[in-house]
C-alpha cells in the first residue's frame, strides 16, 4: 500500500488507543515514520520529518508515531508485528526536539530516545482448535496438559472463588478507569 494508504490504515488501527489516551482522532498528529541512523548528525536512531509536519505538530501538545517499513517495491507496512505506538510530548514546540538534516531547512530528524512507547500490541498465539485441560492441583507449578477430548475439561479442585461483597464500586467502573488498587482489592477477596 502507498504511504497515504498505510497512514489511514495505521490511524484506524491505533484509533481506540488514541481515544483512550484522550486524543481527538481527527485533530491529533499521527504519522507512520521511517526510523534509522544518520551518521552526519550523530550516533543513535532517528525518525525523519519535514518542516510542514513540524508546523502541524506545533498545533498539538504531543505527536504519535508508528515505525514503518518501506519495501523494495515502494509499498509501506508496519515495521513490527507488535505495531508499537510512540508518543513525543513537545507542548507545542516540536522544533526543540528536531535536528535539521538538510541545508535548506526542510527536513529534520528527531532522536528515537525522545519517544515514549505508549502501547504495543503483542500478537497472541492461541490455537483455538486444540482443547486443553487445566490442572489446578499444583498452583505453584501451574501446568496445562493437552487433551484429546472434543471439549476442554477444567479441574475444579482447589478452584478459587471471588467474594463480591464490597466490590460493587470496583465493578461499576469502566475498565479503563480501574486502578491498580482496585485490582489488588479484588484479588484480596480470593479464598
Amino acid at each position: 500500500m502507498t504511504h497515504v494508504e498505510f497512514k489511514k490504515e495505521a490511524l484506524f488501527f491505533h484509533a481506540q488507543t488514541l481515544a483512550n489516551l484522550g486524543e481527538d482522532i481527527d485533530n491529533c498528529f499521527f504519522k507512520p515514520v521511517l526510523e534509522g541512523n544518520k551518521p552526519q548528525i550523530g550516533a543513535g536512531r532517528y525518525i525523519f520529518l519535514f518542516k510542514k509536519e513540524l508546523e502541524q505538530m506545533a498545533r498539538t501538545h504531543a505527536a504519535y508515531f508508528e515505525f514503518a517499513r518501506k519495501h523494495d517495491d515502494g509499498t509501506w507496512g508496519p515495521k513490527s508485528d507488535k505495531r508499537e505506538l510512540y508518543k513525543l510530548v513537545h507542548n507545542g514546540f516540536p522544533d526543540e526536539h528536531a535536528i535539521p538534516t538538510s541545508s535548506d531547512g526542510e527536513s529534520f530528524a528527531i532522536p528515537t530516545d525522545e519517544l515514549i512507547m505508549v502501547m504495543d500490541y503483542t500478537p497472541a498465539k492461541v490455537n483455538l482448535n486444540q482443547p486443553v485441560k487445566v490442572n489446578l492441583d499444583q498452583p505453584e507449578s501451574f501446568r496445562v496438559a493437552h487433551t484429546t477430548h472434543s471439549q476442554a475439561n477444567v479441574s475444579t479442585n482447589h478452584q478459587s472463588e471471588i467474594n463480591f461483597k464490597g466490590l460493587s464500586s470496583i465493578f461499576d467502573k469502566p475498565l479503563m478507569q480501574a486502578t491498580l488498587g482496585d485490582l489488588v482489592e479484588a484479588l484480596k477477596t480470593l479464598k
